[in-house]
């Protein structure tokens, strides 16, 4: 087996290229992330609503044709007001009635003493990276 890889390297290489490229040119980088819109989204976290814009999602996608997901992972802006204005339920210990901005550095009243807010089209706050499982749900209109 080794052998015939070896002497047949360049056979290797188109097939490999032959089985990678299709589903790019076919289905094209949509099918593996997906923009969920310019508006502003809804994420819970938590039990949290936490607003979230230039949201996006990424997701191995399964199945022939690909009907669901797998893990996934969701990027999205939170603004600082969106943030400020974000209240942890008081039922939460040690964070509970807090604003979600005090607990991201740089957020008012915020522990560590360095920053990691960013901009998103001049609009100051935090960029979320949260991955989650992918399960399959009805579609509600």
């Amino acid at each position: 087996m080794f052998e015939f890889v070896t002497k047949h390297k360049r056979l290797i290489q188109i097939a490999f290229v032959l089985l990678i490229v299709p589903p790019f040119a076919f289905f094209g980088l949509e099918s593996y992330t997906r923009s969920i819109g310019g508006a502003n989204e809804i994420a819970s976290v938590g039990g949290i609503p936490v607003t979230l814009t230039s949201a996006q999602v990424a997701a191995r996608y399964v199945g022939n044709p690909a009907m669901s997901m797998t893990n996934g992972l969701l990027r999205g802006f939170i603004s600082e007001a969106d943030a400020n204005a974000t209240i942890i339920p008081a039922s939460f210990p040690i964070v509970g009635g807090r604003p979600l901005s005090s607990l991201l550095a740089g957020g008012t009243n915020a522990c560590p003493g360095h920053s990691d807010k960013d901009t998103n089209n001049g609009v100051v706050g935090w960029w979320f990276y949260m991955n989650f499982p992918a399960t399959r749900t009805t579609w509600i209109d």
